[in-house]
């Protein structure tokens, strides 16, 4: 939350004349894959997996629904604290609808 914060606060401080940065964050826990993928001239470090995948959905619904953060059920049982839920949410490459969670407080 601090950096949210810090971010708006710049954006408040830098001139109209300057472009405001946005950012959405994506939280989310589980197991993936990672290393070194490819071979020769054309090799990569890289995360592969199931959880990447949703990380990146989740990502991606933080436009959609005007929302800085956005956590993932995963998450939010590891915070042992209660959330705000957004609503559960299809998405693409996941069979099941992900119920998703953000702050009450968010503007």
């Amino acid at each position: 939350m601090e950096g949210i914060g810090a971010l708006a606060q710049s954006n408040q401080i830098e001139s109209d004349e300057v472009i405001q940065l946005v950012a959405g964050f994506a939280l989310h826990h589980g197991a993936v894959a990672y290393g070194n993928i490819g071979f020769g001239d054309r090799l990569d470090f890289t995360v592969i997996g199931r959880e990447v995948n949703v990380t990146s959905r989740i990502e991606k619904l933080c436009r959609k629904l005007d929302r800085q953060l956005i956590m993932s059920g995963e998450f939010v049982n590891l915070l042992q604290q209660p959330m705000y839920e957004i609503g559960h949410f299809a998405m693409r490459g996941i069979l099941d609808d992900q119920p998703l969670f953000g702050l009450p407080a968010e503007t």
